[in-house]
């Protein structure tokens, strides 16, 4: 977007700048993420001059929130010694600090003696617990300098492990806080040939973002550039494209690209940046020869062929496919075989998968061939074509390199804490492929049941797909699952047949969709769902019906809006007002009956579902909540809620509507006075409230976490195993495991997605 901004700004001249065989280095550095991109002027056989992206860093999580978190550490400990602030004060500490680094940074010399950081008591402390620290703009600037733009050598290596680390907010920054060094490392790894000469070395820097408003740190980068330089045969000064207006990049870039795409506009070519290669052998560990599956320079929309080498593919039971990528191996063409070399092939995440062929298919090898073709969006499609029935199975690679986190297979034995070591490594997806005649089967089942009169054929409709998938319905892929939803979706009319094709469509639109996301589609998939929200059921007066509505609402939450669950949750809150006598005389006119238990625990657990809502909403939930928690029978329903309402780490994306830690507080505390000896549910929620994130705004406060860690030990010396694991949740920071997962959302998951 920056590269396209600029070209806006010289849309006429762009090309007197930037000549043939030119590279232009794109560094956006903003408060939050640094990308790196190197672009290329080229002769083109259409027009005089054209441009090419060659290279595309990793989206790196380091930026000026970084500087502002490390500079208030230092004043944070000189205050209190090593311990951590309340949030709301390290929030005013952070806005102090920040303004006093742009003040420092954005002006040509420091400020004279010394730039005071006031932060005011609270409450009845406001003037005598307020606190100062006195900072020297010098030392300041040059620890920035020192800590973020060292003056590094173009062989310097990445910080990792323990060497490095940043964390704040409970995400997951670049170990290496060094920005200077990631910059040599994006050299290194795309312009330095296998021959170790270096090609297309930057003649432009063009500096995007928020931190490059300081000409210090602008005029640092090109030092440490021009230096690197002199280092190589043929030094030269870089120089830096000037944009007029770089807190309008962005949007002034996405239209420009816009114009672009409709050949208004010169387009930036986007060819694959580096060459990938497929593993012909079992396993990673004895992958001996590769075959090169698409070459770097590669075009969107070319196909590569691979069909020089007779390949077995093996079906009906899991196999991987080990990838591998090259930088600087550009001679290696498709369908080539190499060897595995070590020092210029990076291993990238193996695609898993199970390829199906027919009802049940038996594990065998058939025949294929290989076709690659490279998408709009950057990624790889890959297909294994059977060369005798021209059957074809389709992966997909993601390939912007190191960014993609591909999440495990579910395990019910996975280590939350293990996993959470192993979070900044990308994992491998396990996807279930299935032949298209097999799917024509599937569907031809769904659309008969749903034409047929007879409310016995929609009743039965799960057992015979579990028979013609071949697969029991808790094995059913994510891939299957989805394939299902777009089948069912336009079948909602004839669903309206009788009471159990109804109940049958919306059990299996719910299940098949949940949890709502992991799919690049299911954000257009639940909103053509949400569209039909509208029309009445078609039995309301069934309960069996009205449960599976709030099911079905409640499996695919994670994956709504916030407009959505917003609209929804008031219509669920209705609902519950109609408890008793109350609905009796709307009977009659709406069609629904009365509110039985098994709808109001059906109605609280989609109003603990959606995670989206703002706090002050999820406390009401969360008073209906508690009064059901009082009464023994509903108790497990009850402890279900008050865990996904107070959770510290939701299963949605939605850090910014957790509760606040002093209502999760509360909660926790009805939940730790109940009788001993308190069932899993009660333990379970107690692990989910008082969940240790390593994140200062979500945590309970250490006396609060203390008193449940002590109720859980008690457990775990009578052998409670389940107390045991939720007391290493509060005493270590962790990410859920595939379990914890399918507890909180009360169901298995889909094969093949998890947390990432």
């Amino acid at each position: 977007a920056a590269f396209y901004s600029w070209l806006a700004e010289h849309a006429e001249d762009w090309h007197a700048t930037v000549t043939p065989g030119q590279t232009v280095l794109v560094f956006d550095m903003g408060g939050g993420t640094t990308d790196l991109t190197l672009i290329k002027a080229v002769e083109d056989d259409q027009q005089p001059l054209g441009l090419r992206r060659i290279a595309v860093g990793q989206h790196l999580l380091l930026g000026g929130d970084n500087f502002d978190a490390a500079l208030a550490r230092e004043i944070e400990d000189e205050w209190t010694g090593g311990r951590q602030l309340p949030p709301e004060d390290w929030l005013g500490l952070i806005f102090r600090v920040r303004d006093a680094k742009e003040r420092i940074l954005e002006s040509a010399e420091p400020p004279e003696g010394e730039i005071p950081i006031t932060l005011p008591g609270r409450g009845s402390r406001i003037v005598g617990g307020t606190r100062t620290a006195q900072i020297s703009p010098i030392a300041w600037k040059q620890r920035l300098l020192d800590g973020f733009f060292p003056d590094t050598a173009l062989s310097a290596t990445l910080k990792t492990g323990s060497e490095a680390g940043l964390g704040e907010f409970g995400l997951p920054y670049a170990q290496d806080p060094a920005v200077t060094r990631h910059l040599a490392h994006f050299l290194q790894t795309h312009l330095k040939s296998e021959q170790g000469s270096w090609e297309d070395w930057p003649d432009w820097v063009l500096f995007n973002g928020g931190v490059f408003r300081s000409s210090a740190l602008r005029n640092g980068v090109l030092e440490v550039l021009h230096h690197w330089s002199t280092q190589l045969n043929e030094p030269q000064q870089i120089q830096e494209l000037v944009h007029p207006l770089p807190d309008l990049a962005v949007a002034l870039g996405a239209a420009q690209y816009g114009l672009a795409r409709v050949g208004r506009a010169v387009q930036v070519s986007a060819a694959l940046p580096r060459s990938y290669y497929i593993g012909l052998g079992n396993t990673d560990s004895d992958v001996g020869a590769l075959l090169c599956i698409a070459p770097r320079g590669m075009e969107t929309g070319a196909v590569a062929v691979c069909d020089q080498h007779p390949l077995q593919l093996q079906v009906g039971t899991p196999v991987q496919f080990p990838l591998f990528s090259s930088t600087s191996r550009p001679q290696d063409s498709a369908g080539e075989l190499v060897m595995l070399d070590a020092d210029r092939m990076l291993a990238l995440p193996p695609l898993a998968a199970r390829l199906q062929s027919g009802k049940r298919t038996r594990p065998r090898r058939v025949p294929v061939f290989l076709r690659a073709e490279k998408g709009e969006l950057g990624h790889l499609l890959l297909q294994c074509v059977q060369t005798d029935e021209q059957r074809a199975w389709t992966l997909e690679v993601q390939h912007r390199l190191s960014t993609v986190t591909y999440p495990a297979p579910p395990s019910d034995t996975a280590d939350p804490a293990a996993d959470h070591e192993g979070q900044t490594t990308v994992q491998q997806t396990f996807r279930e492929i299935f032949e298209q005649d097999l799917l024509n089967d599937i569907g031809a089942l769904i659309d008969r049941t749903f034409e047929a009169e007879d409310p016995k054929t929609a009743a039965a409709l799960n057992s015979a797909l579990e028979q013609v998938s071949g697969l029991p319905r808790e094995d059913w892929p994510l891939t299957l699952l989805r394939w299902m939803v777009d089948r069912l979706l336009p079948l909602r009319a004839q669903a309206g047949r009788s009471a159990e094709h109804e109940s049958a469509w919306l059990n299996l639109v719910g299940y098949a969709l949940r949890p709502g996301l992991g799919d690049p589609a299911d954000a257009w998939r639940i909103n053509r769902l949400w569209g039909q929200r509208h029309d009445p059921l078609c039995f309301p007066e069934d309960r069996r019906v009205l449960a599976q509505s709030w099911i079905l609402w409640r499996r695919i939450a994670p994956g709504m809006t916030l407009a959505a669950q917003e609209e929804l949750a008031a219509k669920a809150v209705q609902r519950l007002h109609q408890k008793g006598t109350a609905a009796k005389g709307r009977r009659k006119k709406s069609g629904y009956p009365p509110l039985g238990r098994h709808e109001e625990e059906e109605i609280l657990r989609l109003l603990a579902s959606l995670e989206r809502l703002l706090p002050d909403r999820k406390r009401e939930i969360g008073d209906w909540a508690l009064k059901m928690l009082k009464i023994e029978g509903r108790r497990r329903t009850a402890l279900w809620c008050l865990a996904r309402l107070a959770a510290r780490q939701p299963f949605a994306p939605a850090l910014e509507a957790v509760l606040p830690t002093e209502t999760a507080e509360l909660y926790l505390e009805d939940v730790l006075r109940l009788p001993a000896p308190l069932p899993p549910e009660a333990v379970w929620a107690i692990g989910r409230i008082a969940h240790l994130t390593g994140d200062r705004y979500r945590d309970l406060r250490p006396d609060a976490r203390e008193r449940a860690i002590e109720r859980l030990s008690e457990m775990a010396e009578a052998g409670d195993t389940l107390a045991v694991t939720c007391r290493g949740w509060l005493q270590a920071p962790c990410i859920l495991g595939a379990a914890d997962q399918e507890q909180m959302l009360g169901e298995h998951l889909p094969t093949g997605l998890s947390l990432g």
